[in-house]
Formats: C-alpha cells, structure tokens, sequence
C-alpha cells in the first residue's frame, strides 16, 4: 500500500479523512494509530496550523509535505482487519 490515498485528499484535511479514504478503498478502515505513526513519522504531512471544529474535540488540519518521497507502508494493509 501506498501513500496514495492521501493524495485524493483536497488540500487540507484531517487524519480521520486519511482514515476514510484507506475505508473506502479497501472496504475495511486501518487503526488510527497506525495512520499516525506512519503518516507522521515519515514526514509525510505537514501541520497547517489550523482545526477543523465539530462535534468533538477540534482536528488537526494536515496537508502533504511536497519534500517527502512517497512510501509504502505493506504492514498497515497486512494487519488490517475486516
């Protein structure tokens, strides 16, 4: 698995909307944790600055971080259970 899915993101979004897109495409959703630790660590995304407000608590706003490389992340499909 790629880090494709974030890419048909618009240009800001939050680590749920990630969350969704991995649901939507493989009919089943990764672990936010999982998300997190991948996306973030490997400086995938950038922090805006800003929240998105609703229900809950507010959510960070991300965007990709156009000096990354793109990586793959096999372990997060693997371990993804329907």
């Amino acid at each position: 698995m790629s880090a494709l899915p974030v890419y048909l993101l618009p240009a800001e979004f939050t680590l749920s909307d990630i969350q969704n897109v991995f649901s939507v495409i493989l009919d089943k959703a990764p672990p936010m944790r999982s998300i997190r630790n991948r996306f973030l660590n490997y400086n995938l995304l950038e922090d805006t600055g800003k929240k998105r407000y609703g229900s809950n608590r507010p959510a960070t706003l991300y965007q990709t971080n156009q000096q990354s490389e793109t990586w793959l992340f096999d372990r997060l499909y693997l371990t993804t259970k329907v």
